[in-house]
């Protein structure tokens, strides 16, 4: 082990062992061979039970002692008086974990019971090891190793069939406690990261021992049948047992088919055993196992194991434990104590850089402990009648700073180690929401003012406890929220997120780049640019839009923005081709505009007219037909009457995908409407765009090669969280004379040179953040072919959400079938549809959505989330239906 080492997996944690014999302080021995700090309370009357086991001794102090309690302070205190369990309650309130092993009536009389302890601190992890566990009418009772080998079974497992059983020569059973004890401590630690609280562990030998027998429980449990003792060998593998040799035993150790053949190769057993698998070699265990003894018998076991070595046959020589230890291959820790010497003592097996590089050896009786407990009473907070308010630990010191920190002190910065312990916590609680988001109903039962009125009426005058802003996360915000990322999300258009995704929003912002400029960030820029080159070609889009050309793609914060920008370089290029140079001529130009776009257009577009300052009367919303698709014919002839009018046709929206019926616009009848008139022609493929990705469905893109604009929005169906909508121009020229602006303080020598892209020029705001980031993981993560299969995924499930609708004569389908949104309203009409959908979204099962076609009432079903399933699809028609069924007529 390394001796520059600093840091362990545990500093800083603090542990009170209240435990006496084996498994509780091998359980903490295990804590603190991690690295953190054990102080152990032992009766001031003899201590540990275990001191006086023996011989063997080292001078007073028991092998057996030493061989558990290494790394730990020794606090003499009497816990039966009232002196001693106030001292007790004291260091509980500084302690991260109290481990014991009393029995339950004990640590009752005591006061060191788990309500007792978290009520002095709420942080504090509590493990109780007993005997059996509580509600088992057997938990008061006291137990030891031996006891519990006899009546769980292991006893009666052990020896040959002749014999009537031996016990373990260890203390398994407290070993394997000890163990679960440690883990359990671990877990909690983890889990306190999360929620801020600790939690009480319980852990029993009787279930531990039951539990470890693994393969031999299960072996009955299936099969009904009693557990026979097999001595050396498997009940479940042949050959698996011990052989004799000329000299001394052996094991052998056959775990597959190919081992067995080696085995039979180099031993000469029968040709015909090539192909014996291991259940024939169960059933015949007796010649099998013969053969085998017969060929080994005549040789020496130094022997035979070189050569089943030799082929990567596993076996082994029986040794004695003190043959084993002298072994090169063990690991000893040998520790100077000024009493007793060399303290040597078996090493953990865990080797990793966590783990100490020295040791403290075995402690006396009330030996380091005074001092470690002033320590500890000594660093509290003076708030610490708060458990949370005692400091974490901080990073060791790094080079160059002797504080072991970059912050002046008093900077109330979060250290990176802070950042680092809590970025796992964000981690883990993001994952384990994900994992879990099926337990919330999916539309939030908050009323209004109720996520208010839990939050304080004035900010906190001191920081917080991260844990405390976690907690407060989970029981205030999680209940307010509609939760978009369950998969019974159906309303709307989805606002999706993946794991990659979101990996990458957290890295952007981590890295904290403004990208307002190529200069300010060039790979904020140029990732940008090329993943939107990319998504031309994934989505099979006309190169005119790409960045090699006149044109070139942006990513905007929505849809919404993106038209607005659109419609502004639609105003620039009306300006320039009429030669409205002043503002004068402009507003005087500006004024006889004219927007168009299908009744069945996103509100965004009468939003961007509003605020470039066109009035509600130069917006014309265009008839739809019955597919419920922008008019052609209908738009030609308003058109033209504007034209005769003396007006000037600006722009037109066309949808791939409306918001209510996902109906698409025809492309080619528009586009030529626009060419003749010189109007700009927008795109809104916003959600269904994304469907492009499948050749299959790339007719949804016809006449898109016409198009002045584009847009699609990787945020709703392309598994890239909100915000993240790719626009694309064909001609960039407009947009950056419609809001390029360049003040002296944005000058810098790459701008001056025109060789590189400034998006700033491209949207509303100056800042931006790297959004680029996580659409680039989520095309790394998923591939092109990962996310088609999605898509196709949805595609299929809504279609066959329609086949369970069109027979059925409560309800009828609205709309063309298109991908995957499902429109449907019940038979009986608008009250009934509506009451269907509310009661549906108040029981929290599933979350729909609505609209008004042909002034009908209807319910949108949209199929996109992205973890949604058949099951999922299939539970909320079946809700549909047998909520329809019970609604009154």
């Amino acid at each position: 082990m390394s001796s520059t080492r600093t840091s362990t997996f545990l500093d800083g944690v603090r542990v009170l062992d209240l435990s006496r014999i084996l498994a509780g302080p091998l359980a903490t021995q295990t804590l603190g061979d991690m690295g953190a700090e054990v102080l152990k309370i032992e009766n001031p009357r003899g201590g540990d039970d275990t001191r006086s086991w023996g011989p063997p001794f080292q001078r007073d102090q028991s092998a057996y002692f030493q061989s558990c309690n290494r790394n730990k302070a020794s606090l003499a205190l009497d816990l039966k008086t009232p002196a001693g369990r106030e001292q007790l309650l004291r260091l509980v309130a500084e302690a991260d974990v109290c481990i014991d092993n009393f029995p339950l009536d004990l640590r009752q009389r005591l006061g060191v019971d788990a309500v007792t302890l978290s009520a002095h601190n709420p942080r504090l992890v509590v493990v109780n090891i007993s005997t059996f566990a509580e509600a088992s009418g057997r938990e008061h009772e006291r137990g030891y190793d031996l006891a519990l080998q006899a009546e769980s079974g292991w006893i009666a497992l052990n020896g040959e069939a002749e014999h009537s059983g031996f016990k373990v020569g260890v203390a398994v059973l407290d070993v394997l406690t000890a163990n679960m004890a440690s883990n359990g401590a671990l877990a909690a630690l983890f889990a306190r990261e999360r929620t801020g609280r600790g939690q009480c562990v319980q852990v029993s030998l009787y279930q531990t021992a039951l539990y470890s027998l693994v393969n031999v429980a299960s072996n009955h449990l299936v099969s009904g049948q009693p557990t026979p003792r097999w001595g050396n060998a498997h009940p479940n593998i042949v050959p698996y047992q011990a052989f004799a040799c000329r000299d001394r035993p052996i094991v052998i150790a056959v775990g597959n088919d190919r081992q067995f053949g080696e085995l039979r190769q180099e031993l000469g057993l029968p040709e015909g055993w090539a192909k014996l698998s291991n259940a024939d070699r169960c059933r015949r265990r007796t010649e099998v196992v013969d053969a085998i003894a017969d060929a080994v018998r005549p040789h020496a076991a130094d022997e035979v194991i070189a050569r089943l070595r030799a082929r990567a046959v596993p076996c082994a020589p029986i040794l004695r434990a003190d043959e084993a230890l002298a072994r090169p291959e063990a690991k000893i820790v040998a520790v100077g104590h000024p009493a007793y010497g060399p303290v040597r003592t078996v090493a953990s097996p865990l080797e990793a850089g966590g783990m100490r590089s020295t040791h403290r050896p075995p402690p006396a009786l009330d030996e380091g402990g005074a001092e470690m407990a002033q320590r500890w009473l000594t660093a509290a907070a003076p708030s610490s009648d708060r458990a949370d308010a005692r400091p974490r630990p901080r990073p060791a010191p790094g080079p160059g700073h002797p504080t072991g920190s970059t912050e002046a002190p008093g900077s109330y910065h979060m250290t990176p180690d802070e950042f680092r312990r809590h970025g796992h916590a964000m981690v883990e609680f993001i994952a384990s929401y994900r994992e879990r988001v099926e337990q919330f109903p999916v539309q939030s039962t908050a009323k209004p003012g109720d996520v208010r009125s839990q939050l304080p009426p004035h900010a906190p005058r001191v920081g917080e406890p991260f844990a405390a802003i976690l907690r407060d996360v989970e029981n205030i915000i999680l209940p307010g929220l509609t939760h978009w990322q369950s998969p019974s999300f159906f309303a709307y258009f989805p606002a999706n997120a993946s794991g990659p995704s979101v990996l990458g929003e957290m890295l952007s912002a981590g890295l904290g780049v403004q990208g307002m400029l190529w200069a300010t960030s060039p790979a904020c820029t140029e990732l940008e640019t090329h993943v939107l080159d990319w998504l031309i070609e994934m989505l099979d889009l006309p190169a005119r839009l790409a960045s090699s050309g006149p044109g070139g793609g942006v990513i905007q914060d929505s849809a919404s923005s993106a038209v607005l920008c659109a419609l502004l370089a639609a105003c620039e290029r009306q300006f320039s081709q009429h030669g409205a140079s002043d503002p004068q001529a402009r507003h005087q130009l500006r004024r006889r505009f004219v927007v168009y776009a299908s009744q069945e257009a996103h509100s965004s577009v009468p939003k961007a007219v509003r605020i470039v300052g066109l009035g509600r009367d130069q917006l014309r919303l265009v008839d739809t037909d019955p597919e419920q698709r922008l008019d052609a014919t209908r738009l030609a002839a308003l058109v033209a009457a504007d034209q005769q009018a003396g007006l000037v046709p600006l722009f037109v929206c066309a949808t791939v995908g409306t918001t209510s019926t996902q109906a698409v616009d025809p492309i080619p009848a528009i586009a030529p409407i626009t060419r003749a008139s010189g109007m700009w022609l927008h795109v809104d493929a916003a959600m269904s765009g994304t469907a492009a990705l499948c050749p299959e469905f790339r007719h949804l893109h016809a006449g898109v090669e016409y198009a002045d604009s584009y847009t699609v929005n990787p945020h709703k169906w392309m598994f890239t969280n909100f915000d993240c909508c790719c626009m694309f121009v064909a001609d960039r020229g407009p947009l950056l004379a419609a809001l390029a602006i360049l003040p002296q303080y944005l000058r810098n020598n790459a701008t001056e040179s025109g060789g590189v892209i400034d998006y700033r020029d491209w949207h509303i705001p100056l800042g931006r953040r790297f959004r680029a980031l996580k659409l680039w993981f989520v095309i790394r993560h998923y591939g092109v072919e990962g996310l088609r299969h999605h898509i196709r995924h949805h595609v299929a499930l809504a279609r066959e959400l329609r086949s369970w609708i069109e027979p059925d004569p409560q309800f009828e389908l609205l709309g063309g079938r298109t991908l995957n949104l499902v429109c449907l309203r019940h038979i009986d009409g608008d009250a009934k549809t509506q009451h269907l959908l509310e009661t549906v979204n108040r029981s929290g099962r599933a979350y729909l959505s609505h609209t008004v076609v042909d002034g009908r009432y209807v319910i949108r079903i949209c199929v996109a989330q992205s973890h949604t399933t058949r099951e999922h699809v299939r539970a909320l028609w079946d809700q549909l239906r047998s909520t329809s069924a019970s609604l009154p007529a």
